[in-house]
């Protein structure tokens, strides 16, 4: 009886925390939606980039102290505090450090972001969730983002004057503000804490860790701090708009992998959570591959349809970045920590240095920068595969998802080659019921293991 009732708590919870985090991923759609609407490519651009550096500094600062300051917090009663105090006098040490890289704003204007570092360093969302808190930290991340989200649309409603990508900056710095004082109240902590130098030492324990999180912030919307420095502003603005649904993608499906997490230690359940993923992920592509008249007007307006093609490359993205999900985790428990570093920092220089070639090569093309986030996630899933050393690693998830990507090939060439008729719908309709029926036994078959 205690088991049941701890797994319907633990249902319970997560049902509200997917909740919220799925709230939280329809305002940035509703904000990516007035953008693409009412902002010039120009504008939308600006705010892409500095969306993005905002999250570079983010991965600078906790360059992997999260993970392990959360799972301190998780097995440490009685010395929590000190862990997160800790962590933060590390991480508010190298924010101060990056304000200095503020000065190098006569450079690019983005640049003047590092200003602002410390403040994004204070915010300690995650330890919610290390002290068992995640509905408040989902809560929290919600607020967060709310934001800056409702100050873009506000600006767009009311303000017609107002500098959207200034307001965008201001407002987001004001909500990691807010949600960093929110994140010390609930825990009865401190906001502030005071630098000390020794705690830098921290960064150097989780090098490996700290290296592959902000190695693989470049194979996807991270590589704009890249691209913007050779692509045009057009061609960045189109690429942020893909990106960031990638990025949203990454979060739902990340939701999956920390459901299974503690049973990722065993290869059948590892197997599982990459099939969930791989389903998520081809149900998400196709999305923009079946249906982009009706799936682009839908999240932003009917000029998205001239660029459907980048969007079918973001869903190939989506669906290659879920063949091995569980990749990292097993990594990490089977202590495979350089080969997990090594492989990550590979495919993210791999990903900014394939960006540069292709605009030489290619020229100035939205496509090309996700082309480059797919070669990118190509060469993790190949590095991963092969360190980790399970047999039959690749053949036996192909094995598994085939029967679904042949019948949605199926579907596509019904889609195709049938014009809009009774016959076409009722294919349609037999083919999804078999590949439901097949997800069924699939997962009967995992679960049976």
């Amino acid at each position: 009886n205690l088991f049941c009732f701890r797994k319907k708590q633990m249902i319970k919870r997560l049902f509200i925390v997917g909740t919220i985090t799925g709230l939280a991923h329809l305002l940035n759609l509703i904000t990516l939606k007035a953008l693409s609407k009412f902002a010039d490519n120009q504008t939308i651009s600006l705010i892409g980039e500095i969306d993005s550096f905002f999250l570079l500094i983010v991965s600078i600062t906790t360059f992997g102290l999260q993970t392990t300051t959360t799972r301190d917090l998780a097995i440490n009663e009685n010395t929590w505090r000190e862990s997160l105090e800790q962590t933060q006098s590390a991480r508010l040490i190298v924010g101060i450090i990056l304000m200095l890289f503020g000065l190098l704003g006569f450079a690019t204007t983005k640049n003047y972001l590092f200003f602002f570092a410390p403040v994004l360093a204070l915010n300690a969302d995650f330890a919610l969730y290390g002290r068992g808190k995640p509905v408040w930290g989902a809560i929290i991340s919600f607020i967060r983002l709310f934001v800056p989200s409702a100050a873009i649309i506000a600006g767009i409603m009311f303000w017609e004057d107002v500098s959207l990508p200034l307001l965008f900056a201001v407002s987001t710095i004001f909500g990691f503000l807010i949600a960093g004082i929110l994140v010390s109240r609930f825990l009865g902590v401190g906001y502030f804490v005071k630098p000390q130098l020794n705690n830098l030492k921290l960064y150097f324990t989780n090098a490996p860790i700290g290296i592959a999180n902000l190695s693989y912030f470049f194979v996807g919307l991270g590589i704009l701090n890249v691209a913007s420095y050779f692509y045009s502003a057009e061609t960045i603005s189109s690429a942020y708009l893909a990106l960031k649904l990638y990025f949203i993608y990454t979060g739902l499906r990340r939701i999956i992998v920390q459901t299974f997490f503690k049973e990722l230690i065993f290869i059948h359940q590892a197997l599982k959570v990459d099939y969930l993923t791989m389903i998520f992920g081809v149900s998400f592509a196709s999305l923009f591959v079946f249906y982009p008249e009706i799936t682009l007007p839908l999240l932003f307006d009917e000029e998205a349809l001239k660029i459907k093609n980048l969007f079918a490359l973001m869903g190939l993205l989506a669906f290659i970045s879920s063949i091995s999900s569980s990749s990292n985790a097993r990594m990490l428990i089977k202590k495979k920590d350089i080969a997990y570093s090594k492989n990550y920092l590979i495919a993210g220089i791999s990903t900014c240095l394939i960006v540069v070639i292709l605009y030489y090569l290619i020229g100035d093309n939205p496509n090309m920068i996700i082309i480059s986030c797919v070669l990118g996630e190509l060469i993790l899933l190949t590095l991963n595969g092969t360190a980790l050393k399970e047999k039959k690693y690749y053949s036996t998830r192909i094995t598994l998802i085939l029967p679904i990507l042949v019948l949605a090939l199926l579907y596509y060439a019904a889609f195709i080659f049938l014009e809009e008729s009774f016959w076409r719908l009722t294919l349609s309709f037999v083919l999804l019921l078999i590949a439901s029926l097949n997800i069924l036994q699939t997962l009967k078959k995992l679960n049976s293991k």
